[in-house]
């Protein structure tokens, strides 16, 4: 059924405002009182009396610890005590998938923790109700340099959507830069059979598929290629080869923002992708497909597909079937030679972590941080000893990261840094001895540096591997050719957040209908619907807020 213009926008406004933080906010007060900090105190400067901090977290089933030890009761529990004298008193625990809806309960009834973890609308909410505090003056006085250079990362892009009207509300629960950006994977087995190199132009890029597609190597009479619909990674690939990406608000260089999904290179990418289904390039069954993508990966139906940094681990079927099996990680095409296109940057945050307003100590929440920085991102002082602990008497312990304070977090450099270190020392002329001076990867390597041991046979090794010497290389080359995010961080008004929601389904049926044959006409109806069922003051509302903030 096709999309009409005069779709409804059915949707409960918790969702609008989940989708889009569209959740209106008071202006902050611009005559907050200066704070007036001790002079001894600093970053990591323990409490003279013990602090005994609340929170809430989500379970994590799969977390193990030694004998002798608890959730409640172990090293790194001990650890922030001798550091910081702080204890950390968890009020209720809930299963990820239900936490936020719990935490929303709180937030109504403002019974609140003393620091806890929001998603995006939750953070607008607690804003618009003046439930948390501005952590501002604090981050400033108090971060640690390590800290600033995950949370300041890429010129603070992560800090944009927290910051209202001058007020830091909330610090983002960084993870690695990756994010969701896409990564070329190719069978490189089946390459180098069909004497193919990886493609780096749209026409190699459709020539690698139909050779592919013809050489009958692909099970299932599959195309070779894993497309799965618009917004996926093989769509967002396909269309930032044309200058286009999806759902964001870029500038058009003249320092206004447009929105990408109405633009002529979001239309042309269209037109491509309809020829690629026409040509049978694209598996006539995309909308419809049962099975996984793992699955399918597994049986031998593809030889290319476009995933995040770790889909070695889903990659790893097929090597488990076919004991030829291999797999590479390539850069995502660029449309021809003539200019190379910047891949999409996607937010590398899961979420921000507050203060509820009124607490004595907001700073904690900086110090804590900071001591996770210490502990966890490289040249953090207490980076070795937590690397000998770990592959160490805690070496049996899963998931030990789920023992940091206040939550578990990833340095934005992680995946950079940890592949250099492990090129390094297989690189060495003595590995053992290398890795010594990397310990935090030394786990990594006990993975990959036997290739008989069980953890390469099952096929962890292998995909740990291609993740830190394929991903993370690549990822290096994208982010020095640069990285198009999304130019728009602020919040939408509630009407316009609400109107968003429809359009940005007539927007996914559109773009699928014209995939799968409809008419390319019908992309210029949409654009013209899009603007006049509320686009038009979405775009408004973005470029007041990007004028603003520049």
């Amino acid at each position: 059924m096709k999309m009409k213009k005069w779709l409804a926008p059915i949707m409960v406004l918790s969702m609008v405002c989940a989708l889009f933080a569209g959740c209106s906010v008071n202006t902050a007060d611009d005559t907050r009182p200066s704070i007036t900090f001790d002079p001894n105190d600093g970053p990591l400067v323990p409490y003279e009396e013990t602090l005994t901090v609340t929170q809430v977290r989500y379970l994590q089933p799969s977390t193990t610890y030694i004998r002798g030890e608890s959730k409640n009761d172990n090293f790194i529990r001990d650890f922030y005590k001798e550091k910081l004298n702080i204890e950390m008193k968890t009020v209720w625990e809930a299963e990820y998938i239900s936490y936020f809806t719990k935490l929303n309960l709180d937030i109504a009834s403002n019974d609140l923790p003393d620091i806890f973890m929001v998603d995006g609308a939750q953070l607008q909410t607690l804003i618009e109700n003046d439930q948390i505090e501005d952590l501002s003056q604090y981050y400033d006085y108090y971060a640690s340099d390590l800290l600033r250079q995950n949370v300041e990362f890429n010129n603070g892009y992560l800090l944009q959507f927290p910051t209202v009207n001058g007020g830091l509300y909330g610090l983002p629960r960084f993870t690695s830069y990756a994010g969701e950006t896409a990564f070329m994977w190719i069978r490189t087995d089946w390459m180098e059979k069909l004497n193919l190199e990886a493609p780096t132009t749209w026409a190699e890029f459709t020539h690698f598929i139909k050779t592919l597609k013809e050489s009958g190597l692909c099970t299932n009479n599959s195309s070779g290629f894993s497309f799965l619909g618009v917004a996926s990674e093989s769509f967002d690939a396909i269309t930032q080869m044309f200058g286009a990406y999806y759902d964001y608000f870029v500038d058009d260089g003249t320092g206004n923002l447009v929105y990408s999904g109405v633009t002529a290179e979001m239309k042309n990418a269209l037109a491509a992708m309809q020829e690629m289904y026409k040509d049978g390039l694209i598996d006539s069954d995309w909308a419809s497909k049962g099975s996984t993508e793992e699955e399918m990966i597994a049986s031998g139906q593809y030889g290319i597909v476009f995933g995040r940094y770790f889909y070695p681990f889903l990659l790893k079927g097929s090597l488990l079937n076919d004991e030829n099996a291999d797999w590479g990680c390539f850069s995502v095409p660029s449309y021809d030679n003539s200019k190379q296109s910047a891949v999409m940057g996607t937010n590398y945050t899961n979420g921000y972590i507050v203060v509820r307003k009124g607490y004595e100590h907001p700073e904690a929440l900086i110090k804590l941080m900071n001591l996770w920085c210490e502990l966890n991102v490289q040249d953090g002082q207490y980076v070795d000893w937590l690397a000998e602990k770990t592959t160490g008497e805690y070496k049996s312990v899963n998931l030990i990261n789920e023992y940091m304070f206040p939550y578990a977090m990833e340095g934005v450099g992680a995946l950079i840094d940890n592949g250099k270190a492990l090129e390094a020392i297989l690189s060495s002329a003595n590995p053992d001895e290398e890795v010594k001076k990397h310990p935090y990867v030394q786990t990594i390597y006990d993975k990959i540096k036997d290739p008989t041991v069980s953890d390469w046979v099952s096929g962890n090794g292998w995909w740990n591997k291609l993740v830190y010497t394929g991903s993370a290389k690549v990822l290096e080359g994208y982010i020095a050719r640069g990285m198009q995010f999304n130019e728009f961080q602020g919040m939408l008004s509630e009407e316009a957040a609400f109107n968003k929601v429809s359009l940005d389904a007539m927007m996914v049926e559109t773009y699928t209908n014209i995939i799968m044959g409809d008419s390319l006409d019908t992309f210029d109806e949409f654009v013209e619907d899009w603007y006049d069922m509320g686009g038009q003051e979405i775009l408004d509302e973005a470029n007041a807020w990007y004028a603003a903030n520049q």
